[in-house]
């Protein structure tokens, strides 16, 4: 009976994603964050091995590449993105293990396009607004589903303390933490009761990553607003909503006080003596470079594309994979493969430049400037803790750093279009 209901599910997911694309056409990206929480959601009901890990990363991968059929810049936007992707595929038949080399594969390729799709596809403000309103669905789902699964204790007891969040675990929880991060770039396109709607969904979904006592869900919003209170020049104003923020915490604080509390007690050995994992994570890195530098060959290429478990330490560390991003990417794709990545970002960096000077100077667009040096120091500081292969955390970041360099760019042309008939009038007067 259970294996008809997942067959069932699977076919009333695939039908509706095709119908929705067939809708609503390239549009149907903006739905990218509430199609992809639907999975982790999923996730907490039924569990690896379902095979929903495998329809949700195919039905990404072929609208992705509808996208890229749509229109051919996506590929050209970033070559080095591109360069990367095809360097890694070619490396995919010489992994140990084919199938896991393709299936992770599939994830970090329709995530790390969404960057140049971002760029193609959303290019006003109206398109950013349209984004906005989907990661408030993400963030509503996430709360909907943190609740009930408080109330009906369904999910992963991930510390054993009898608490869980359904499906949300370890890096299926940065996803939701983004949504805190973009709140300065999302209230002012919100009419009051939406603005109320983002601050109380705001506070649950930080309430919930500190119940989930994942460090990394919970450094996110703190490193983002670390951040923004760096770039900002109205460190006031942002004080004072922090204070309405914390003080929403504080009031909520004895509804949530026990679980935390056992929550606590259940990751207590974690916090209070380094644990094996902080040693794997400190080991690793040297474990990782000596193992890539030992020949010419793996130095170049790497040694498993994307397949680390098992592979690495010879074995010792069991199922246990390369947790580092950097690191991922030198064992399974070597010097060549690391350096490709690092390019996408430097690629990035340069039309962030190129582009920025031409934004118009007003409050709103101060703070798309802000919000894009957020997000790209994030996505550089957040790959230390790994995460690559985790599709709804990467495809979000992503879409949002290429949505704000396509609106960027846009401006960029126009000033570029402007000053080229300026020049063109001047001629045609002084012949």
């Amino acid at each position: 009976m259970n294996s008809m209901i997942v067959i069932l599910l699977k076919v009333i997911i695939i039908t509706s994603s095709f119908y929705l694309v067939y809708r609503l056409r390239t549009r149907a990206l903006f739905f990218i964050p509430v199609y992809l929480v639907i999975f982790d959601v999923i996730y907490g009901f039924y569990q690896s091995g379902s095979g929903f890990g495998t329809v949700r990363n195919l039905s990404f991968l072929v609208f992705i590449v509808y996208l890229i059929l749509v229109n051919k810049s996506v590929l050209t936007f970033n070559k080095w993105a591109t360069g990367f992707l095809i360097f890694t595929l070619l490396l995919i038949p010489l992994s140990s293990n084919f199938q896991n080399s393709a299936i992770d594969y599939i994830c970090v390729f329709a995530s790390l396009m969404c960057l140049p799709v971002g760029f193609c596809f959303i290019r006003n403000i109206r398109d950013l607004n349209i984004l906005n309103m989907s990661m408030m669905g993400l963030a509503v789902i996430f709360v909907l589903n943190g609740i009930i699964s408080v109330v009906f204790g369904f999910g992963i007891d991930y510390y054993g303390s009898g608490f869980s969040l359904g499906g949300f675990v370890a890096s299926k929880l940065f996803s939701p933490a983004l949504f805190i991060i973009l709140l300065p770039v999302m209230m002012p396109l919100f009419n009051k009761r939406m603005r109320v709607l983002g601050t109380v969904l705001a506070a649950l979904v930080f309430i919930f990553l500190l119940l989930s006592m994942r460090r990394t869900s919970v450094f996110i919003p703190v490193f983002g607003y670390m951040l923004y209170f760096l770039f900002s020049n109205r460190k006031f104003q942002f004080i004072a909503i922090s204070a309405v923020f914390i003080t929403m915490l504080v009031a909520l604080f004895p509804f949530y006080q026990k679980v935390l509390e056992q929550q606590f007690m259940a990751r207590s050995g974690t916090f209070e003596n380094p644990s094996m994992e902080n040693e794997y994570r400190y080991k690793e890195t040297f474990i990782i470079y000596k193992e890539t530098f030992s020949t010419i060959k793996t130095t170049l290429i790497g040694k498993d594309v994307f397949n680390s478990v098992g592979n690495y330490n010879k074995g010792l560390w069991g199922t246990r994979p390369v947790h580092i991003d950097y690191n991922l990417i030198l064992h399974g794709a070597g010097v060549i493969g690391l350096l490709l990545y690092l390019m996408i970002f430097y690629d990035i960096l340069v039309k962030f430049f190129r582009f920025s000077p031409a934004v118009p100077k007003d409050e709103y667009f101060k703070e798309l400037i802000i919000m894009f040096k957020i997000l790209f120091l994030l996505v550089l500081v957040v790959s230390v803790n790994g995460g690559m292969v985790q599709v709804s955390y990467r495809a979000v970041i992503f879409l949002y750093l290429g949505g704000l360099l396509g609106i960027f760019g846009k401006y960029y042309n126009h000033r570029n279009q402007a000053h080229a008939e300026l020049n063109l009038n001047a001629f045609n007067k002084n012949p």
